[in-house]
């Protein structure tokens, strides 16, 4: 929708950055795209003018960073110094005050990214009363507290569930507690509670439904669409998955 159609990626050398790069090649050349380089950065590594002129070398309309925060801020600042423009977009775990303050507002104005939407909920209010005195700023609206919260309940339910506490028995029952039929549920106590009694039940969790396909992944998400606004990131759009 961004009108882009050509792309390169620098992405942290692992499974996580390489996954990131193959996904998005995938997803980006079916719509017509084209990706013309593809770089991996070392988790430690001080410089990257190499990559980084690679990656820029063919004029992308956008460049996709999947690095962690540290070899990220490195990246940009020279990326910055090298004057050698482009558009960059980042992953959802660089999508915070500590990165785009850090990078500053000449370099990170303009980015763009997209972030799991947090639901409006019972379950995610209740999480954020749980946190509120925590020092991680609000919990409810970052990814990984919820998302984390969410999966610690929904292994101590599918233990109940299974009553034994064994790898296969929990994931046989992981369906059967997050997905319908069953009463919904938004705490651990809750669930714990109906399962005792002999009841179905499906958690409804602080990060989104928690609804799980037969492979084990998440359905119904909706992501938000952000784009950097001196350092501030901003929603500018939702997409339905």
């Amino acid at each position: 929708n961004r009108g882009h159609e050509t792309a390169s990626t620098i992405v942290v050398n692992n499974d996580f950055g390489i996954g990131l790069a193959d996904s998005f090649e995938e997803a980006f050349t079916e719509l017509g795209g084209e990706v013309l380089a593809r770089e991996r950065a070392n988790i430690g590594q001080t410089s990257f003018r190499p990559e980084l002129e690679t990656i820029f070398e063919g004029e992308p309309s956008m460049v996709l960073n999947g690095c962690y925060q540290d070899e990220a801020s490195i990246q940009f600042r020279q990326w910055f110094e090298m004057d050698l423009g482009g558009q960059w977009s980042i992953h959802s775990g660089l999508i915070g005050k500590e990165f785009l303050e850090g990078i500053g507002e000449e370099i990170a104005d303009g980015i763009f990214a997209s972030n799991p939407r947090i639901p409006d909920n019972p379950a995610n209010q209740y999480f954020r009363e749980l946190m509120e005195d925590t020092d991680t700023g609000d919990p409810g609206e970052l990814i990984f507290p919820p998302n984390s919260y969410d999966s610690m309940n929904m292994i101590a339910l599918a233990i109940e569930a299974a009553g034994e506490a064994e790898g296969p028995a929990i994931r046989d029952n992981l369906r059967d507690i997050a997905n319908p039929p069953g009463t919904d549920v938004t705490t651990v106590e809750e669930g714990l509670s109906l399962l005792q009694d002999g009841e179905e039940i499906r958690y409804i969790g602080a990060s989104h439904n928690c609804d799980l396909t037969e492979a084990g992944e998440a359905s119904g998400l909706s992501f938000t669409e952000i784009e950097v606004n001196g350092t501030t990131p901003e929603a500018v759009g939702e997409v339905e998955l």
